[in-house]
């Protein structure tokens, strides 16, 4: 049908849709939540809704929706099927639209979901790390960048040879891959195993494609590197989907300025990255990524560091599973019967993914081996304070993924007050901290900023039970003043 006998509301609708290609458009009318033509037809059949039709100036254009209040429910069903989402929300009330003489509000894309960027706790583990991966090859050698944006790590390696790759990839198990699209198939064996399950890559027409193979019409890898029809792939190696960008993105002087400017530095030496060339233009290529996905300037990602393999002992999958890690052989769901299992006690789910983290990737250095060792017994000879020092942590929130969502200005006033309430903590925890008289914990006390004027100004704002939603309005204290 021409464009010229479609409904405003479908002109509207298909247009950002062809803004974003590769995704599932969440398309918010009114109350709803609604897709149309082929996206209807796929969730549709992915989340078991019916699917209807909608008028289209004579055309009956297929239509499947939901309650905007069942977002929760069905992005993280959909997400978790590899599926990329964009949500487009009303950016105008409808009186608002009507004054200025038009039929229909303004719409945009306010995020982008993946597998790998992620910010909602609906959608993540509590006690696991989230990332994605860039990756570079050039030679022998390769650049990798990686981050979890929930938390706001940001790491820079170069893996040396296909093995060294294969076990950085190994150690950080990325939700979600990045590659340029001509560059696949020097990483074939690297993502998709000794045997070559993929071919030619093509586009999708958004900077993204996926390898062909068998091909599949249904929005997503089919687990075997083919390709799909929103742009991605699947690696059975790594367990990742994985994503093509344009060549231009991973360009050396565009990746390298993408960095400088978002870090605001002339230079990258301050990081201690400077010698990694390569994997700059990879974490230049991923922050490209995540501020077209997230559609914010990410302020909480504030450094980068070198992460080095070899500090680490790699251990494959078969290693993992036979000494069950943090998984069964048995392959189950949980962790009941691993080694996780009976070592985790920990009163945090920042704790749970560092305690996760150590378990996973061993050091090979002696000297942090006995710091670590040395902070355990100073914290069980003394009871008492090792009892006050659990009770304090039980009170924290997750601290790292709240400031994340605010920065990303995705939160709510009832998880400010959150913050807030954790803040108030951190002075007692320095103190405990400091009283065990230990050089690994006093590091540790060290590095807690007690946010002080941000906790104050909190308190100032919001009354002490806030709404969840902030269209409820009540938030602010009487008087209070922006």
């Amino acid at each position: 049908m021409g464009k010229a006998n479609q409904t405003p509301l479908m002109r509207q609708y298909f247009q950002i849709k062809d803004e974003h290609p590769g995704t599932i458009l969440l398309f918010r009318v009114g109350d709803f939540y609604e897709t149309f033509a082929d996206d209807a037809v796929l969730i549709s059949g992915e989340l078991g809704i019916t699917l209807t039709k909608r008028n289209n100036g004579g055309d009956q254009t297929p239509l499947a929706g939901f309650p905007f209040h069942a977002l929760e429910n069905y992005l993280p069903k959909l997400v978790r099927k590899g599926f990329k989402v964009a949500v487009c929300e009303q950016t105008e009330q409808p009186e608002d639209a009507k004054k200025a003489g038009r039929k229909i509000v303004d719409r945009a894309v306010t995020e982008i979901t993946t597998p790998g960027v992620i910010l909602s706790d609906n959608l993540l583990e509590y006690n696991r790390n989230n990332y994605i991966a860039s990756l570079v090859p050039a030679g022998k050698k390769t650049g990798v960048a990686f981050s979890d944006i929930s938390t706001g790590e940001f790491a820079l390696a170069e893996a040396s040879s296909l093995a060294a790759l294969q076990e950085l990839l190994e150690s950080v198990r990325p939700s979600e891959v990045l590659i340029a699209k001509t560059k696949h198939a020097e990483l074939d064996k690297a993502l998709w195993g000794e045997r070559n399950l993929g071919g030619q890559s093509s586009s999708s027409g958004d900077g993204h494609s996926t390898m062909d193979g068998h091909g599949s019409a249904n929005g997503r890898g089919s687990g075997d590197g083919s390709r799909s029809a929103n742009g991605r792939g699947f690696s059975r190696a790594t367990q990742s989907t994985v994503t093509h960008l344009d060549d231009w993105i991973y360009e050396g002087d565009y990746a390298v300025t993408t960095l400088m400017e978002h870090f605001q530095t002339h230079s990258l030496k301050g990081f201690g990255v400077e010698e990694l060339s390569v994997a700059q233009m990879a974490a230049g290529a991923l922050l490209h990524y995540l501020k077209e996905t997230q559609k914010s300037a990410l302020s909480h990602l504030k450094r980068l560091y070198a992460y080095r393999n070899e500090d680490f002992m790699v251990l494959d999958p078969s290693t993992k599973r036979n000494l069950e890690l943090v998984a069964t052989m048995r392959g189950e769901q949980g962790v009941d019967g691993t080694l996780i299992s009976v070592l985790d006690k920990t009163c945090t789910a920042m704790g749970g993914r560092l305690l996760r983290t150590w378990v996973i990737r061993p050091l090979t250095e002696l000297a942090p081996v006995e710091e670590r060792l040395s902070a355990v017994e100073k914290l069980l000879q003394d009871h008492e304070l090792r009892s006050t020092l659990r009770e304090e942590l039980s009170g924290l929130g997750d601290l790292e993924r709240l400031m994340s969502r605010i920065a990303t200005g995705r939160t709510n006033a009832r998880e400010l007050k959150q913050l807030q309430l954790s803040a108030e903590r951190l002075p007692r925890l320095r103190e405990i901290l400091e009283r065990l008289d230990d050089a690994f914990l006093e590091r540790v006390s060290g590095r807690i900023n007690p946010l002080n004027e941000l906790k104050e100004r909190i308190s100032e704002a919001l009354i002490e039970e806030p709404p969840v939603q902030t269209r409820e309005g009540g938030m602010f204290r009487e008087g209070f003043d922006a």
